[in-house]
C-alpha cells in the first residue's frame, strides 16, 4: 500500500508504473501512449447528460472512465483545463506548481483509455470508478484564479484491473472546479480544474478482490 499522500496520477507501484486518467511522463513519452495502439475501451456513447448542471459533469466524468470513451472524456472539459496534484510528490523539472495543462492530460488519458501499454507493458483492462459527494453542495469559488466557478469536494472510489488481473484499489478526496460556457439555452457546464489531494493506492490480486 502506498502513502495517503500519493496522487491519483502517479501511482508509481513497483513493478509496474500505471498513469491512471494520466498523464505522468517520463522522458516526454507518456506511460500510456497513443501511438501504441491495442484492444481497448472506446466506450458505448449513450447515455450522457447534456452537461447543463454541475452535477452532469461529475456524472460524465465518471461514465467516460468506466466506458473507457476518450471523446466523452474530451468532450466535459473546459478548453482551459488543468489538473493539480500534491506537488512534492513529483520530482519532474518540466511540471510547473504540480499542475498539467489540457495537452499534457490528453496524450496518456487516450492511449490508457485505448488500450496502450503501461511502461511496464500493463494494459487496462477496466476501470470502476464512483465518487461520493461531500455534504457541502456546490459552492462559488472564492479563488481569485478560477472566479466565476464552483466547486465540490468529492471522495473518489476506482478499481482498474489490468492484463493479469492485477486490480489497482485507488481512495481519495478530490476537488472539481466546473465553469459555465456558452449563454442562455446554449450554456454548459465544462470541468475547469481537477485538484487531487493524495490518494491511497492498494495493488491486489485478482483473487482477493
Amino acid at each position: 500500500m502506498m502513502s495517503p499522500q500519493t496522487p491519483l496520477r502517479r501511482l508509481t507501484v513497483l513493478p509496474a508504473i500505471l498513469a491512471l486518467s494520466a498523464l505522468f511522463l517520463l522522458g516526454g513519452c507518456g506511460i500510456f501512449s497513443p501511438d501504441e495502439p491495442s484492444d481497448g475501451g472506446g466506450g458505448t456513447g449513450g447515455g450522457y447528460t447534456n452537461l447543463k448542471t454541475p452535477d452532469d459533469v461529475l456524472t460524465n466524468l465518471i461514465k467516460a472512465y468506466n466506458d473507457r470513451d476518450y471523446d466523452k472524456y474530451d468532450e466535459l472539459r473546459h478548453e482551459s483545463f488543468e489538473f493539480q496534484f500534491p506537488v512534492d510528490e513529483f520530482d519532474l523539472a518540466e511540471t510547473a506548481n504540480g499542475r498539467w495543462q489540457r495537452e499534457r492530460d490528453s496524450g496518456s488519458t487516450q492511449g490508457m483509455f485505448e488500450g496502450s501499454p503501461s511502461k511496464d507493458g500493463e494494459i487496462v483492462q477496466s476501470i470502476d470508478l464512483s465518487m461520493v459527494a461531500d455534504p457541502i453542495p456546490w459552492s462559488d469559488n472564492v479563488e481569485t484564479e478560477f472566479d466565476g466557478t464552483q466547486r465540490r469536494t468529492y471522495t473518489v472510489r476506482m478499481d482498474v484491473t489490468v492484463s493479469g488481473g492485477t486490480i489497482y484499489q485507488v481512495r481519495g478526496k478530490h476537488e472539481f472546479y466546473v465553469a459555465p460556457v456558452g449563454s442562455g439555452d446554449n450554456t454548459q457546464y465544462k470541468l475547469r480544474f481537477w485538484r487531487d489531494n493524495g490518494v491511497e493506492l492498494t495493488k491486489l490480486a485478482d483473487s482477493t478482490r
